[in-house]
């Protein structure tokens, strides 16, 4: 898998109120569970099964690790996945209760130039059954391996922004972090 080279924004808990819109922009709803077996700062190994409207659920289990290959060497996140099958999920799923999460990621496909932008909008839900409001809502771009910088943020993103994230501080907006629901409601809190 390539370098990990995203950009992080938390959106604005308003947001939520378009999921009750059918015409939303908004697209390509997945539910999330995932859970870690393993972190540490800068580590973690996760598993994760992912389900859609449209197929099959997808059981992952990832590998990230912040690293810098030598001393003066940019940092970059390494990160492997593999699938797994539903028995494995569900077992490793079992030990990793701790630290467990439940969000929906949705798309938001922004044009310019010609060029589509994939954003992923992640809300984070207290427990199985996304009823109620989402605690925090963190929007994400995936850019090549190098890019410091989005050619542009969509006016879409920019509506619900509350802070963006500075790279210094992604590790402060992992899904792990996000995990720990008090936390999350704090740096909520503190930003918006």
């Amino acid at each position: 898998m390539p370098t990990e080279n995203e950009l992080k924004f938390i959106l604005n808990l308003n947001l939520s109120e378009l999921l009750k819109n059918p015409e939303s922009e908004l697209k390509d709803p997945i539910t999330i569970l995932q859970g870690y077996l393993y972190s540490a700062p800068g580590i973690s190994l996760r598993i994760r099964n992912s389900s859609t409207l449209r197929g099959p659920d997808i059981g992952t289990l990832t590998y990230k690790q912040h690293i810098r290959a030598y001393p003066g060497s940019p940092a970059r996140t390494v990160e492997i996945e593999t699938l797994i099958d539903a028995l494995d999920w569900h077992d490793l799923f079992y030990l990793a209760a701790q630290e467990t999460l439940v969000k929906t990621r949705y798309h938001y496909y922004a044009i310019q130039d010609g060029k589509t932008y994939k954003w992923e909008i992640d809300f984070f839900w207290e427990g199985f059954h996304n009823n109620g409001d989402p605690y925090f809502i963190l929007a994400e771009l995936e850019m090549p391996e190098g890019q410091m910088l989005p050619d542009f943020v969509p006016e879409f993103i920019q509506n619900y922004l509350v802070y963006a994230v500075p790279r210094e501080e992604t590790q402060d907006f992992s899904s792990r972090k996000l995990s720990n629901i008090e936390y999350a409601k704090q740096k909520y809190v503190e930003l918006a």
